[in-house]
């Protein structure tokens, strides 16, 4: 009874999303770590969440290994879990704003090592054809609308378009979802005969 009287006093100070609460603003979570967490004991439970939903996959697993990756500076480990097809469609689709503040991150802690041509070579052989088509197009539209990467967004987007070309045919919409992109690209490079 005593915390669904507090719990109902102080609902609009917290947030409920997928069964984890916490504090909705940034005030009253600082003020709680201060006042009752030091920066190890931080970094300890952070380690004990990701260690937790590393064993127990689930969706929200995508959610919070990255997140928790994030906060507690561990750059190849996020690296590593984001270079991965199936993570960055999820990120991509449920989380856009994240994936792209993680990517952002990494990019300014170390450009060098931390880039998004981990897409280009990446490991697909896991994925079925048009899931793997329409990943790309994901990767293709992220880095051209957030990176101005263009020949990054050609790679995948002319990828993609080759695989629904010999899997779907060159009269099927998501076809030419990937024409209209490729089409896209070309026309901000310049290359009008292309586009």
């Amino acid at each position: 009874i005593n915390w669904s009287q507090f719990y109902c006093s102080f609902l609009r100070h917290f947030n409920l999303t997928n069964g984890l609460i916490s504090f909705s603003h940034q005030y009253l979570r600082n003020a709680v770590n201060e006042k009752y967490l030091s920066k190890s004991d931080i970094q300890h439970y952070r380690t004990l969440v990701y260690d937790w939903f590393k064993k127990n996959p689930c969706d929200r697993s995508l959610l919070e290994i990255p997140y928790q990756l994030y906060e507690s500076g561990k750059n190849d480990k996020l690296y590593d879990f984001l270079s991965d097809y199936n993570t960055f469609s999820f990120l991509f689709s449920f989380d856009y704003d994240f994936l792209r503040i993680y990517w952002n991150y990494l990019i300014q802690s170390n450009s060098e090592k931390y880039t998004l041509d981990v897409y280009r070579y990446g490991d697909c052989r896991d994925l079925n054809n048009e899931y793997y088509a329409n990943v790309l197009n994901q990767v293709g539209y992220f880095v051209e609308h957030n990176y101005s990467k263009y020949e990054l967004s050609l790679y995948c987007y002319d990828k993609s378009l080759k695989i629904r070309i010999k899997h779907l045919g060159k009269n099927n919409v998501d076809t030419a979802i990937s024409y209209n992109n490729l089409g896209t690209v070309h026309m901000e490079l310049g290359n009008y005969t292309e586009a």
